[in-house]
């Protein structure tokens, strides 16, 4: 039963992968410098600089990835999944969808406190590697001035499925919220 509702699906993505894109106006290929990336979740926060790269297979859709490297906690970033544009991406302006499996691996410090009724309170600091794996729903405003330039502005909001610490021990969190917002400048071809 569980197959026969799928096949409907699995049919309508392999048609649109059969659309010929050879005829776009801007080109197939699509890479991009992230110059600022804000990514939040309760664990990390970060500033991140990244590359992404995007194939059109059809007239709506592409596949991609991206690599990010964070500024402040040592981060590390890989995404990858497709993008669907609704309009059609061989547009001067268009909007984009992108549900993204999202790999995110940092450094934090956390900070603890032993509270002793018969002492003063003692703080210490901790390192910790935290990591992350996760899915994102991406929002995009593409925006393509000539044949080659394009500009983008991305917001995502997504769930952490695992969220695993590695210090003295090992500690793992149930889901939890993460968000992004991120800028891109790139190169059609």
């Amino acid at each position: 039963m569980r197959t026969q509702a799928l096949l409907p699906l699995l049919l309508f993505v392999m048609s649109l992968n059969a659309q010929d894109a050879s005829n776009s106006t801007y080109g197939n290929n699509l890479v991009t410098i992230t110059p600022f990336s804000v990514y939040g979740s309760d664990d990390i926060d970060d500033v991140f600089l990244g590359l992404t790269y995007e194939h059109f297979t059809s007239d709506i859709m592409s596949l991609g990835g991206q690599v990010g490297i964070g500024l402040e906690d040592e981060g590390f970033q890989v995404g990858i999944g497709p993008k669907f544009y609704p309009s059609g991406h061989d547009k001067p302006i268009s909007y984009g969808l992108s549900p993204t499996f999202l790999f995110t691996r940092a450094q934090t410090n956390d900070y603890f406190y032993d509270v002793c009724p018969a002492c003063n309170s003692i703080g210490y600091s901790n390192e910790n590697r935290v990591d992350q794996f996760g899915f994102m729903l991406v929002n995009s405003m593409n925006a393509t001035l000539n044949e080659h330039i394009h500009f983008s502005l991305e917001g995502g909001l997504g769930i952490n499925y695992v969220s695993e610490y590695e210090h003295d021990r090992n500690f793992e969190e149930g889901p939890s919220v993460t968000g992004m917002l991120r800028f891109n400048v790139g190169y059609r071809f």
